[in-house]
């Protein structure tokens, strides 16, 4: 959702900038409120996830991040979207890392398989063999679907 998001309002900034009557300096803070919020949130996730446990933070996160998306859209003076630009990189700043935490205990991996490490291929290393080929086929699938030059 992170990158999605970065892309959209990256490729979106010059109509922002004409609709909002800020110039590209200016509208460039959109972005950067944004990811400076999410460098400010992300350590805290560990502490968020021991306090309040991975189910309840990506829920809350995935609602706050769905709703200062929706408010950030309904802005209309730069102050504002810079303010929900903030508010939802801050918010959503815990959706990676919860998502691969929650991805990864969901295989049956954790990192103790570390420490004896098996020299024959196991359930588990299978599935996160398959889990990685999947991964890897979407987003091939998804770059091979792509337009092989911008529109113009």
């Amino acid at each position: 959702m992170h990158v999605l998001d970065i892309t959209n309002v990256n490729v979106a900034l010059p109509h922002m900038g004409g609709s909002l009557h800020a110039n590209s300096d200016q509208i460039t803070w959109a972005l950067t409120t944004y990811m400076l919020a999410m460098v400010i949130a992300t350590p805290l996730t560990g502490l968020l996830v021991e306090r309040f446990g991975q189910r309840r933070l990506i829920l809350w996160s995935v609602a706050g991040f769905l709703v200062c998306s929706v408010m950030s859209g309904q802005s209309h003076s730069l102050t504002e979207i810079v303010l929900w630009r903030f508010m939802q990189g801050a918010l959503g700043a815990s959706l990676v890392p919860v998502g691969q935490a929650i991805l990864v205990s969901a295989s049956g991996w954790f990192p103790s398989c570390f420490l004896h490490w098996p020299l024959r291929p196991s359930a588990r290393s299978r599935r996160r063999r398959d889990l990685g080929y999947s991964i890897s086929c979407a987003i091939l699938a998804v770059l091979w679907a792509s337009p092989s030059s911008p529109p113009s």
